[in-house]
């Protein structure tokens, strides 16, 4: 009678053991980060296309950057705006740099500064930095029209 509890403890410390090393080997920024680049991108791909917004930001890095994937930057844009529709601060700055620079799409100051603010209400210090480069480039009117564009966006 006293083996099953043993047992039954033993199992329950192994699977949680076995848990722990797949959500290790499962971590797309941590192969990232350690330069496996094949294996972060098809992690994060998997966790992108089951909704997650770090793993759809990461996924755009690796379009933004060539890494692990061909540079796409229309690739990295879809992807950066799709977290940062679901509030993640990082994939609305790298969305904002994209509109600025006019890359993987047209150009546009108005998304591009509307962007960096939505990024900066989150929490992405970065962005303000960003905007204050864009100086006089907007007038107040644009800064207006760029806030109701994103908010009408935001809303659907």
């Amino acid at each position: 009678m006293t083996r099953a509890p043993i047992r039954n403890l033993l199992v329950l410390l192994l699977t949680m053991g076995a848990l722990a090393a797949c959500s290790e080997a499962g971590d797309p920024r941590r192969a990232f980060d350690g330069g496996d680049f094949p294996k972060s991108y098809r992690l994060a791909k998997d966790a992108a296309i089951a909704g997650d917004p770090k793993a759809m930001n990461l996924l755009g890095v690796h379009y933004y950057l060539g890494v692990g994937v061909s540079r796409d930057f229309a690739a990295a844009r879809r992807w950066f705006e799709s977290a940062a529709r679901n509030n993640n601060a990082d994939a609305q700055c790298n969305l904002a740099m994209l509109y600025l620079r006019g890359l993987g799409g047209a150009q546009d100051f108005m998304w591009a500064y509307a962007w960096f603010e939505r990024a900066v209400a989150s929490g992405n210090t970065r962005a303000q930095s960003y905007m204050a480069t864009m100086g006089d480039t907007l007038t107040p009117n644009q800064i207006a029209k760029g806030r109701l564009s994103l908010q009408k966006l935001l809303a659907r």
